[in-house]
């Protein structure tokens, strides 16, 4: 993987943690989230100020929703047309893929194990299984 797409992973990490604020509010806990994008800056050799750039997008919502709750009117940091609120089973397979393919990068079992429950967080925040159930496997011909 290349430093531009480990950059594009570490954003739709950041697009991931957010469309979930926007779907379940404040109380969302990012964390995982945030430290799966600094983990593909480290794994990838990504410039920091690249990494805090998708750190911040979370945090910038996370402020906007306390706001919001205090009964301010601001709108989101990302349009939900450019939430990956419905995702569809390729998106989320390659996702996955590309945070599989961060990990084995990593040199501590405790960063691997952060980055693999994303993975599966991803998977049922996504309806990754549904939509696997649902796929028609590919005619074969017998020779």
């Amino acid at each position: 993987m290349i430093t531009e797409r480990a950059i594009n992973l570490q954003q739709r990490i950041a697009k991931e943690g957010v469309a979930l604020m926007v779907l379940y509010g404040s109380n969302t806990d990012t964390s995982i989230y945030k430290n799966a994008i600094e983990l593909t800056g480290k794994a990838w050799g990504v410039p920091a100020v690249d990494t805090e750039k998708c750190c911040e997008l979370i945090i910038r919502e996370e402020d906007i929703l306390h706001r919001r709750e205090d009964g301010e009117q601001v709108d989101h940091v990302l349009s939900e047309s450019g939430l990956p609120i419905n995702a569809t089973g390729v998106e989320t397979m390659e996702n996955i893929w590309d945070i599989f393919e961060t990990a084995v990068r990593l040199p501590l079992a405790k960063e691997r194990m952060e980055l693999f429950t994303l993975a599966r967080e991803l998977s049922d925040n996504q309806n990754l299984m549904d939509w696997v159930a649902e796929q028609r496997a590919p005619e074969m011909t017998v020779c």
